[in-house]
Order: C-alpha cells, then structure tokens, then sequence
C-alpha cells in the first residue's frame, strides 16, 4: 500500500533515552486549540478550511531532544542595529554522557541550529522541505525553510533557526522544554515542470 519510505535513524544510545521524543507524523500533533473550534452555518471557523486542515496533518515533525535554556535581552551598548540583543542558549545535559549532550550552535547573532540527532533517509529521487510548523509554530522561534536532497546527503540534517525574542517588548528569558516540535518535514519527488500562463473564459 505504501511504496515510499522516509527513514530518521540515530543512535541506539540516543533512540533508547529518548523514545518519548521520536520522530512521528504530524498528524499526531494537531492543536488542542484545532480540536476545539466548531465550524457550522453561521459561525464559520478554519476548521472548515481543508487547505488549513491539511497543513496541520502532513508530513512529519521532529522534536527538541533536551530543555534548552534560553535567554534574549536589549543591549544596555549597542554598537549597531545588529547588536541590539545579547543572547544566551544552556542545554539541559551538559552533564550527560556523550552522546546526549546535543547543542544549539550559533552560527550569527540571533541564528542558531538546534542539534537534530537524527539521519533521514528517502528513496532515490525524493527531496525533504523543512519549515516552521504551519499554523501551529512556536512562536519564540522559528526554522528558516530549506531543501535537502535526502537521498543523497549522508549527514545529519542541521536547521538553522532564529531566535523570536524581539516579538516582546524587554525580550525573552524561559526554557524550550524536551520535545517541544520545531520543524515540519515534508518528503517530496523531485520533478521537471513546464509552466504556462493562459486565460480563462468567464464560462469556464
């Protein structure tokens, strides 16, 4: 029934500690806040909406793998608009072992990759998109969107991702829990298309 296959493989070490934060469809994390809306005559809601439905239920999700400490503050001196923040990001086992002391690494100023532990796999000629979780993103943060060949790339998936703290007026200081979802993972055929521009008639 199903001929294609996206494979996340990790460690044994890690798939053992951490079952509860394995990847799954994201359909198995649809809103609370989803469930509960009524759509009915006279009180439409998106619940009605099967484009919006169906952004909440495909695809997979991935999961933080560990607390991350997080703390975003104004710059008492900044030198230039790019130094308005100072940010700080602690993981939660820097006293693990090895193999669970995952990071976030900075890449620039508010940029940083949460570690992603795990290997994802495709069959030959499938791509992967990653984005934020739609409509259902967390809203302190936020994965830049990109494209991976994952048929061919042999290392683990790495995602950038910015820090939201400016959304609020002095900042951000708080902990992003052990699985806590951060990125959509939408497997897809890498196709060849002609596009063309054409007029429709008012009877069509």
């Amino acid at each position: 029934m199903f001929e294609n296959k996206i494979v996340f493989r990790a460690l044994p070490e890690f798939i053992k500690w951490n079952s509860d934060v394995k990847p799954e469809p994201v359909s198995m994390n649809v809103p609370e806040w989803y469930k509960k809306l009524e759509h009915k005559l006279g009180a439409f809601t998106v619940k009605g909406c099967l484009p919006f439905m169906d952004s909440l239920t495909t695809g997979y999700v991935i999961k933080t793998a560990q607390d991350y400490y997080v703390s975003m503050k104004p710059n008492e001196n900044p030198e230039n608009d790019n130094d308005k923040w100072e940010y700080k990001i602690q993981t939660g086992f820097s006293m693990a072992p090895p193999f669970m002391q995952t990071q976030a690494n900075y890449l620039s100023d508010r940029f940083f990759k949460f570690e992603n532990p795990w290997f994802i796999e495709t069959p030959k000629g499938y791509s992967c998109l990653f984005l934020p979780l739609l409509n259902n993103n967390d809203d302190r943060f936020e994965v830049l969107p990109g494209i991976v060949d994952t048929d061919m790339h042999s290392h683990r998936v790495q995602l950038p991702s910015v820090f939201n703290g400016w959304k609020y007026k002095n900042g951000y200081e708080g902990t992003i829990k052990k699985g806590t979802p951060f990125v959509q993972v939408f497997p897809f055929k890498r196709d060849k298309w002609k596009m063309e521009v054409k007029p429709i008639s008012k009877k069509e």
